[in-house]
């Protein structure tokens, strides 16, 4: 990474330079450019870093990152605070709903022989989607507690990916679109906690993904949610997503993007399926055929 030569300033404000580096920095790293208008909310975030690091400020912590080889520790730590972790128990409703009705159905009379489903939740963030995906199946569908039920939950950042993994919430996080059955049934009460009970727990296995990163591949995923991540890519990113999940799901297997994501003039290998309010994907005969 070049040294720039800027000069250390005493106060937390980038100047157009400051912030190019920065965008760039970041999109490196994930993909996602953020906003020309989104100058703020990275003061805002790298200061937790400055604070952290015992620097002056926030021109004392670019000096340092400039300084750096891509891919240093610090300039990830930059990087992960950056990143928008929003999520929240069944958000956004209507896919779950699918699930219900139709994907899980299905899945259980074509996966009878194996009695196998397997699942990756892409972008995952503090656990909520993966653990609402587990809870679902258990719930509704018994028959699955006798099958081998693997449900991959990836995201970026290691800091959120800590938090996921310890399967505990605060009161806010279950009163975000988590039913009163599932809370009782599935969570107990920890000091100032809800933690999820070891059953669910165990359907859930998390891992470190960037999925920009080209090496990655799993392998005839049934079920591949990626919601809400992708209008944050552009789009040679969104190409290069997509074509890696053709790659991870299997030739019957199901892709569900959020309400405000599509594939259509981004990648022609999916063929939409509407469902009352949701629109969700299966590759096309010719991407299965080749």
């Amino acid at each position: 990474m070049c040294y720039w030569g800027v000069h250390l300033r005493m106060n937390n404000k980038f100047t157009g330079q400051d912030f190019s580096f920065v965008r760039r920095l970041f999109y490196d790293y994930s993909g996602i450019m953020l906003g020309e208008d989104k100058a703020y909310f990275a003061e805002a975030r790298l200061s937790e870093l400055v604070r952290q690091e015992g620097l002056a400020s926030l021109g004392a912590l670019l000096l340092l990152l400039r300084k750096q080889v891509a891919g240093g520790s610090l300039q990830l730590q930059a990087c992960e605070l950056l990143l928008i972790a929003e999520t929240s128990f069944f958000r956004d409703i209507h896919p779950f709903e699918v699930l219900k009705s139709h994907v899980i159905p299905a899945l259980i009379e074509k996966n009878s022989h194996r009695r196998e489903i397997n699942l990756w939740c892409a972008a995952c963030a503090s656990g909520q989607e993966p653990f609402s995906l587990a809870m679902l199946m258990d719930y509704h569908f018994p028959i699955l507690r006798t099958w081998k039920v693997n449900i991959t939950a990836t995201d970026i950042s290691h800091r959120v990916l800590e938090r996921a993994k310890s399967g505990c919430f605060n009161q806010m996080e279950v009163n975000r679109g988590l039913p009163a059955a599932m809370l009782v049934r599935y969570f107990s009460r920890q000091g100032m906690k809800w933690c999820i009970n070891d059953t669910i727990r165990q359907m859930v296995s998390f891992e470190h993904l960037n999925l920009m990163d080209p090496h990655f591949m799993f392998k005839n995923m049934d079920v591949i949610f990626i919601r809400n991540i992708l209008i944050y890519f552009d789009l040679p990113s969104k190409q290069v997503v997509l074509k890696k999940i053709r790659q991870c799901l299997h030739p019957e297997g199901y892709v569900f993007l959020g309400s405000a994501e599509g594939t259509v003039y981004v990648d022609q290998g999916f063929t939409p399926i509407y469902q009352g309010k949701t629109i969700y994907y299966r590759l096309n005969e010719s991407t299965v055929d080749s």
